[in-house]
Order: C-alpha cells, then sequence, then structure tokens
C-alpha cells in the first residue's frame, strides 16, 4: 500500500470524528436555542415524540449514515450480533435494575431505551465501531488514541450544555 493510500485511511476516519463532533454541537445548540430541549426527567406522553426526534437526530442520524455507506462491512465494526451467555447476563442485570427502580411510567422506559439504545449504539457504533476499527488496521495505538481522543471530546462539551439549561 503506498505512503498516500495510507494517509487516506487514517485520515478519513479522523475527518468523520471532527465532523461528528461539530455536527452533534451544532444540533445540540440548535435544539437548545429552539427551545425544544427535553430533560429526561420531564418526558410524558406528550412530548416523547419531540423528545425522541430530537435524541434520533442528535445521536442516531450520523451512525445510521455510516451503517448505510459502509453496509457491506459492517461485520468489520463489530455490528453484528455473537450469542454469548455474558450478552444475556448483562441484559439481565440491566432489566433487574430496571425492576428495582420501579419507574413503570413513560419516563422510565423511555430512560431504559435512551440509554441502551440512542446513547449506546450512536457513541459505540462512531467510536468503538467505526473510528477504532479503521484506524486499527493501520496501528493500534492510533486507533485506541483517536478513538478515545474524540469520545472524551464528545463528552468534555456536554457540561456547557447542561450549564446552559441551568
Amino acid at each position: 500500500m503506498n505512503k498516500q493510500k495510507f494517509n487516506n485511511y487514517i485520515a478519513i476516519p479522523i475527518i468523520i470524528s471532527l465532523l461528528y463532533i461539530i455536527y452533534f454541537y451544532v444540533a445540540i445548540k440548535f435544539i437548545i436555542e429552539c427551545n425544544m430541549l427535553i430533560s429526561i426527567n420531564n418526558i410524558t406522553i406528550n412530548n416523547i415524540g419531540t423528545k425522541f426526534i430530537g435524541d434520533f437526530f442528535v445521536m442516531l442520524l450520523v451512525p445510521l449514515i455510516l451503517a448505510v455507506i459502509y453496509r457491506k462491512r459492517l461485520i468489520e465494526f463489530k455490528l453484528h450480533f455473537v450469542h454469548t451467555y455474558l450478552q444475556y447476563v448483562l441484559i439481565a442485570i440491566m432489566m433487574t435494575l430496571f425492576l428495582l427502580h420501579g419507574d413503570f411510567t413513560i419516563r422510565g422506559y423511555y430512560k431504559l431505551f435512551f440509554y441502551l439504545v440512542v446513547v449506546g449504539f450512536g457513541e459505540e457504533f462512531i467510536f468503538r465501531g467505526y473510528v477504532y476499527n479503521e484506524l486499527l488496521r493501520h496501528n493500534k495505538f492510533l486507533a485506541v488514541i483517536v478513538s478515545g481522543f474524540f469520545w472524551g471530546i464528545l463528552h468534555a462539551i456536554l457540561p456547557d450544555y447542561w450549564l446552559e439549561m441551568v
């Protein structure tokens, strides 16, 4: 593989990470400025659709676009379900915690969905699935550092939003 092609394979995941962080920031800023931000603790049957649409556009749109673009390589991004007992144990633990928490309102169900599907799929697919596995093909150290760095940046900008909401 020539050096130019190698540099492209490294540059593309980094550029996509940067674009995703910028998109994430702009999308949340837009939602806040349009007064459409709904706290997960304030979900009702009347606003759950608005909450889901906002969550979809912020957390799931970019991963779904990447999934369509790379649909023939999804197994490389670890986006396939392999039955293991550990997965069933973790699901059982999550369901037990959900039942013990006792919030069987629409808010409680949405919290379960939000943390397991929206946040879990969005972050895992972008940073661990796409960025990490694309870079892992060339350099494991670089894959760990870059995917962790961008994941950290995404979480570093979140407190700024929570301060704006207060």
